[in-house]
């Protein structure tokens, strides 16, 4: 039976979940903020790997521990279900960061997809771009790309592996998400998710 934590609202169903606190850091710009950035974009990375290997598991039907009530889908459903060998990542903004730090890190991804990515996670670790040997293809935003951006970018560059890098002319970084069909004319333009 689950008990409901009064502080955080957060169901706790297993004796093996740990809860962990961090601290909300605030990152400017600028000095230090590679730094900064460059350890989420890797942890975010781990994160991804791990949820692969969750799916790995649920396919071969090994046996999974759910900390979440679905007791009306068993996992044994997944068995056999995925396509294994064709595996692809896709990501925007910083997560098209966690996309070539993930691909870098684990050849089970065979493609990704970067959404109006933001190169500045790697900008200093340019050495990762040599470990992505799968294709990928940019997105990107018009009003979102700055010159540095893609100088970096770029890097990722090959004749020998398949890449592709594309603007969409007169848009802006929120037209990749779902941010300006929830809002009116009005509020698109306040949040800047107006595109031309």
């Amino acid at each position: 039976m689950s008990t409901e934590d009064k502080k955080t609202g957060v169901l706790d169903s297993s004796p093996n979940l740990v809860k962990h606190w961090m601290l909300l850091k605030n990152v400017k710009s600028g000095k230090g903020e590679f730094s900064i950035r460059n350890q989420q974009v890797h942890q975010r990375a781990k994160e991804c790997i791990a949820a692969l290997d969750l799916l790995h598991a649920l396919h071969k039907g090994e046996q999974v521990e759910n900390i979440m009530d679905t007791s009306h889908l068993p996992l044994n459903s997944f068995n056999d279900i995925f396509d294994m060998d064709r595996i692809s990542i896709a990501g925007h903004s910083f997560g098209g960061a966690t996309v070539i730090t993930t691909m870098a890190k684990d050849k089970r991804f065979k493609a990704g997809l970067g959404l109006d990515t933001w190169m500045v996670p790697l900008k200093e670790e340019t050495s990762i771009f040599q470990k992505v040997n799968q294709p990928m293809l940019f997105i990107n935003m018009e009003k979102f790309q700055t010159k540095e951006n893609l100088r970096v970018m770029k890097l990722m560059e090959s004749t020998d592996i398949q890449r592709i890098i594309i603007t969409l002319k007169g848009t802006v970084h929120l037209n990749q998400c779902d941010v300006p069909f929830l809002c009116d004319k009005t509020m698109r333009k306040l949040f800047g998710a107006h595109s031309s």
